[in-house]
C-alpha cells in the first residue's frame, strides 16, 4: 500500500512539473537572472513548489490520523504557499512576509497541535518547563525559523530537495521505530514526491525541463518539515524534544550563522546577501557543495536518531548536538578562510564573488533563493 502510494504521488508531481512549468510564464513565476545574487544564467520558471505541495497537502489529508490537525496544516501551509506565489511574481515586503508567517504559525500552533510546552532536561537540572504561554510564542519562534532557513537553503540546485529527503527520512524512521505508522507513512511519501522535482531541479541549465522550486514551496516545505518534527517531540511522543534538534540542525545552523553575521556587521538580517553556507563551500573550490551539506544534514540526523534509539540521557543529547554544531562552525569557517581569492569578497557582491577564480572542476551552481522575509 505504502510503495502504491509513493508510486502514485511521484507520478502526480512529475506530471504536474510539466503543467506548472508551462504555465509559470503566464503567471508570472519565472526567475530571471538578472538580480546581482543570482548564479544562474538562464531564466527558470518556479514550478516546483507548484507541484509538489499540492500533491503533499493531500497526502496530510489521508494519511496524518487527527483529521482537524491535518486541516490546520493544510491551511497553514496554503496561506503561506499563496504568499509564496505572490512573492515569487512580484516581490513582497518582508514585513508582511513575516506577519504571514506569523500567522501561519499560529495556525499550526492552536489547531495543528504543534505546541512545545517543555524542552526537557538538557542541563541536568530537570525538566526545562516553557508553560501555557512561553510555549505557544516559543513554538511559533522555531516554525518562523524553520519557514525561513529552508527559504535559505534552496540556493544550489538540488539542495533543497535533497536536504528535506534527508531529514524526513530520519524522521520517518523514528516514527516507525516507535510505532508510529500514520507519520512514518507521511513522511516516506513526501519524501517520494520530492523526488521527480530534485530530478528535473538538478538537471543541465541549459535543459527545457529545469525548474526550480521558487519561495512559495521553499517556505511551504519548511512549515511541513517543522510540524512534523515537533510533534515527533511532543504529541506524537516519537523522540525527546533535543532530537528535533539534530533534525533541522543544517538549515537552522545555516540561517543563524548568516543573521549573526550580517548583525555583527550592523546589516539588517533579512538583508539579502550572497553568504550562505553553499555560497561558502562553493566558492573556496568545493565541486561537491550540494553532497557535502546533504552529507553532513545525514550524519547529525543519524546521530540524533542513534542517541534517540539508544535511550541517552537528554543532557548528553544536547551536548552532542552542540558539539556538532561547534565542528560544523569550525569547518566552515576554515573553509571560508582558506581561500584567498573569496574570504575577503564583500558578501553583498555575488557579481565580484562570481568573478573570482573558480577552478576549472568545479561547476558554478545554476540557483540561487530569490528572497523570503530572510534570504
Amino acid at each position: 500500500m505504502l510503495f502504491a502510494s509513493a508510486v502514485i504521488a511521484m507520478f502526480a508531481v512529475w506530471a504536474l512539473l510539466f503543467a506548472a512549468a508551462a504555465a509559470a510564464p503566464k503567471l508570472g513565476l519565472i526567475d530571471s537572472p538578472e538580480n546581482s545574487r543570482k548564479l544562474h544564467t538562464t531564466p527558470t520558471p518556479l514550478a516546483g513548489g507548484l507541484a509538489v505541495i499540492p500533491v503533499v497537502m493531500v497526502l496530510a489529508y489521508v494519511y496524518l490520523p487527527d483529521t482537524g490537525e491535518a486541516l490546520a496544516l493544510i491551511a497553514a501551509v496554503s496561506l503561506i504557499f499563496v504568499m509564496g506565489l505572490i512573492d515569487d511574481s512580484r516581490e513582497l515586503p518582508a514585513s508582511l512576509r513575516f506577519c504571514v508567517q506569523i500567522a501561519a504559525a499560529a495556525i499550526v500552533v492552536h489547531w495543528g497541535g504543534a505546541n512545545i510546552l517543555q524542552l526537557g532536561d538538557l542541563v541536568g537540572l530537570g525538566n526545562i518547563e516553557l508553560g501555557t504561554i512561553g510555549g505557544p510564542i516559543f513554538t511559533g519562534v522555531c516554525i518562523v525559523a524553520a519557514i525561513n532557513a529552508f527559504n535559505m537553503i534552496d540556493g544550489v540546485d538540488g539542495l533543497l530537495g535533497s536536504v528535506t529527503v534527508v531529514i524526513l527520512a530520519a524522521a520517518a524512521a523514528l516514527f516507525s521505530v516507535h510505532g508510529n505508522a500514520a507519520y512514518a507513512g507521511f513522511c516516506v511519501l513526501a519524501a517520494a514526491a520530492l523526488l521527480p522535482y530534485i530530478d528535473r531541479n538538478i538537471s543541465d541549465s541549459r535543459a527545457k525541463n529545469k525548474v526550480f522550486m521558487g519561495d512559495a514551496g521553499s517556505m511551504a516545505l519548511g512549515l511541513i518539515v517543522v510540524f512534523v518534527v515537533i510533534k515527533g517531540a511532543t504529541t506524537e511522543a516519537a523522540y525527546q524534544p533535543v532530537i528535533a534538534l539534530f533534525l533541522v540542525a543544517i538549515p537552522i545552523f545555516d540561517m543563524l550563522r548568516v543573521f549573526s553575521s550580517r548583525l555583527r556587521r550592523g546589516v539588517s538580517p533579512f538583508h539579502a546577501e550572497a553568504n550562505h553556507m553553499h555560497h561558502v563551500l562553493w566558492h573556496t573550490g568545493k565541486e561537491n557543495t550540494v553532497r557535502l551539506i546533504v552529507a553532513s544534514t545525514a550524519l547529525v540526523a543519524a546521530a540524533g536518531t542513534l542517541l534517540a534509539g539508544l535511550g541517552a540521557a537528554e543532557s548528553t543529547c544536547f551536548a552532542a548536538f552542540l558539539g556538532a554544531v561547534a565542528l560544523l562552525a569550525s569547518k566552515v569557517q576554515w573553509a571560508h578562510r582558506s581561500n584567498p581569492d573569496t574570504a575577503n569578497v564583500a558578501p553583498t557582491n555575488i557579481t565580484a564573488l562570481q568573478a573570482t577564480p573558480i577552478p576549472a572542476t568545479v561547476e558554478a551552481p545554476q540557483n540561487q533563493d530569490s528572497g523570503s522575509a530572510a534570504a
